[in-house]
């Protein structure tokens, strides 16, 4: 899969250095040097010669400039076609990477489903209305269901505190303990 990721990446880089030899090619083909032609395009003479040599990528409008002042659409052509590879590129490395989070999530789901013979600890995504500065903590029975939900603040707990909290919860010998034991502090 990284090989593949290296190919795409090699051959965008190929295809922005030949577009820029193009480039090249048609503007001395024009007569014009790079300290001529760059003020035609709105850029430095360095960012042409970067250009040139596949070195920077220039956005649309340097090219439209090329294109104009040397009557060669190709170059638009060919800038066009580049940003559709590096824009399926993205999209494939966004594709990948989403699948993998999602993998992570249902094996953890897995294993939190396998852990449900046992009491277990669950965190969960909050839904929007929830406030961001709670914590939530839900213990379930061996039959997955919730017997206990606690809501913390998170500025009143350390990770601490509420390790020793979930450790009165998950006494060995299941027993409840009151609510004066459940609130952290």
């Amino acid at each position: 899969m990284r090989e593949e990721e290296d190919q795409t990446v090699q051959a965008i880089a190929a295809a922005r250095q030949a577009l820029g030899l193009q480039l090249a090619a048609l503007r001395r083909a024009a007569g014009y040097t790079q300290k001529e032609f760059a003020p035609l395009t709105g850029y430095q003479r360095g960012t042409l010669a970067n250009v040139e040599t596949g070195r920077q990528n220039a956005p649309r409008v340097f090219w439209e400039r090329c294109a104009q002042a040397l009557g060669a659409e190709a170059l638009l052509t060919g800038y066009d076609q580049i940003q559709a590879m590096a824009t399926a590129h993205r999209q494939e490395t966004t594709r990948r990477v989403q699948a993998a989070s999602d993998a992570m999530i249902r094996a953890w789901q897995d294993s939190w489903h396998h852990a449900a013979a046992s009491n277990a600890i669950q965190f969960v995504a909050l839904p929007a209305p929830r406030q961001a500065d709670e914590i939530h903590v839900w213990l379930s029975t061996p039959d997955g269901n919730i017997a206990h939900h606690m809501i913390v603040r998170r500025a009143d707990v350390t990770v601490s505190q509420l390790a020793v909290v979930l450790g009165k919860l998950l006494r060995p010998d299941g027993g409840e303990v009151d609510d004066q034991e459940k609130r952290p502090g």
